[in-house]
């Protein structure tokens, strides 16, 4: 269906005037996301009769001359989805978590409320991995999502469900959130844009379960979607009153633009990467370099081989609950080893994924308040480094967004549990980065980048974004034989 190919600001600016129905584009998408989602399991609720309902009232007005501008209203009639830890109102909101079975969302999130009074409207709500703790994007209540390029692959946590509709056209704007990387390592694996914001400009306001400020400043929610240029206008929407700290209407001129860029270190602790991933890196950077007057050079840091375990321990050094209690629901605290022992005689209640998150949680690194300190200071200085690199004018910085094997075959996780090492200091940093996809693969497996710039200015992500989508055509359909 052409109406399934368009980016989400032009089937906006079409149906304000008067060129296009919402509830024809609607029910296209309402369409697909039945035809799809039998393959790829990454719905957990629908909210189709009331997205239909919600469309006929936007033509309605339409016809009336009573629509919204542009400037309010960008995203006019244009319905789109939203991970399962972002309350709508009313829709399944339980973090794929046993504990929270049939727990519906009492309110919607303040970034839902945020792209309904900018003219979205909510259709389905997508999976997530029990907690939002895996790079696999399965739960016990949901079951396994599957990657739309390979349904025997993953899409990738936690905003898998996410990626996966995107990715398949089922879905042409959404809502994910990102704690490690949970929206650059999905939108990387299905093909798609994935934007991790600035921290603190997006409100998390409705977000479940609230991990209390401790974890919480390392998670912000940020748009997802099929075409660079509804990055920017979904940004501005979900950054409400504080869209004007990021100053997103300033041109930015990419002759000015300083490029570094980070291959792969090689260490045996995060594995080589495979080629194409290196190769993806350098293709983007030689993208970028005609425009810039600096030559792009190339960057390490020595923090990288370590840094999911800095990241856990900066976590851990702000004394959240456990984990082993959170994965309870606070009714109790798991025993990961003998919960093991119940998962293979099919008696656990929780993935394989969050026991093991549990049984980490035990190492000496994240018990130990010197290795905690000792990691925790790995990391600080690893964000003086960054912050070094990227304040000197408009620098960003082209990197993988994922590690060996993405994306990965259903369970591979856990011989990559170090995967999140390229994204996870981005969200200690709390700096704007940016997944970017470039090609497929041999395989027709998506391979892209991530863009990371200094904090308060994701416009340079976002326009390197677009620019990369220019070159390369972004997202491609799934089947699309086109090689690296």
């Amino acid at each position: 269906d052409p109406l399934l190919l368009e980016p989400a600001t032009l089937v906006a600016s079409r149906i304000r005037a008067g060129k296009l129905k919402s509830v024809d584009v609607v029910r296209a998408y309402v369409k697909r996301l039945e035809e799809v989602n039998p393959a790829l399991n990454a719905v957990t609720d629908t909210r189709f009769e009331e997205a239909l309902t919600e469309a006929e009232e936007v033509d309605r007005q339409v016809a009336q001359g009573a629509a919204g501008s542009e400037r309010d209203q960008p995203l006019l009639g244009v319905p789109f989805t939203v991970k399962n830890t972002i309350g709508v109102r009313g829709c399944v909101q339980d973090c794929g978590s046993f504990y929270s079975k049939g727990r519906r969302a009492p309110e919607d999130a303040q970034v839902v409320a945020l792209m309904r009074k900018a003219g979205a409207i909510p259709v389905a709500i997508s999976s997530v991995p029990e907690l939002c703790l895996s790079l696999e994007c399965n739960s016990v209540l949901h079951g396994t999502t599957c990657n739309p390029y390979d349904s025997n692959r993953s899409p990738g946590g936690s905003s898998g469900g996410e990626a996966s509709l995107l990715g398949a056209a089922a879905s042409v704007i959404g809502l994910g959130t990102d704690l490690a990387g949970s929206i650059r390592h999905p939108a990387g694996n299905c093909g798609v844009f994935g934007h991790k914001p600035t921290h603190g400009i997006v409100s998390r306001h409705g977000l479940y379960p609230d991990r209390g400020e401790a974890v919480g400043k390392f998670s912000t929610p940020g748009p997802m979607c099929r075409y660079a240029a509804d990055l920017l206008p979904m940004l501005r929407v979900m950054a409400g009153e504080n869209a004007p700290r990021l100053a997103l209407d300033s041109p930015v001129d990419l002759k000015k633009l300083k490029v570094f860029y980070l291959v792969d270190d090689g260490n045996k602790y995060i594995g080589r990467l495979q080629k194409k991933f290196s190769q993806a890196v350098l293709d983007a950077v030689a993208c970028l370099e005609p425009f810039c007057e600096a030559r792009p050079r190339q960057v390490s840091f020595e923090e990288l081989p370590r840094a999911s375990r800095i990241w856990m321990a900066t976590v851990r050094s702000g004394a959240p609950p456990p984990f082993a209690e959170v994965i309870k629901n606070y009714t109790g605290k798991l025993n990961p080893l003998t919960e093991l022992a119940l998962k293979l005689v099919g008696r656990s209640h929780h993935t394989v994924a969050a026991i093991m998150v549990a049984l980490r949680e035990r190492e000496k690194d994240f018990t130990d308040p010197a290795r905690i300190a000792d990691l925790t200071a790995q990391g600080q200085r690893f964000v003086r480094k960054l912050e070094e690199l990227l304040q000197d004018g408009d620098a960003v910085l082209v990197m993988p967004a994922a590690g060996f094997g993405a994306p990965g075959y259903h369970g591979q996780w856990l011989t990559n549990m170090d995967n999140v090492n390229y994204t996870c200091l981005f969200n200690t940093a709390m700096v704007p980065a940016t997944a970017c996809p470039l090609y497929l693969d041999k395989r027709g497996l998506p391979v892209g980048v991530q863009v990371v710039a200094a904090r308060y200015k994701d416009r340079l992500c976002l326009a390197v974004a677009r620019e990369l989508a220019s070159k390369f055509g972004g997202w491609r359909a799934p089947g699309t034989r086109t090689s690296a």
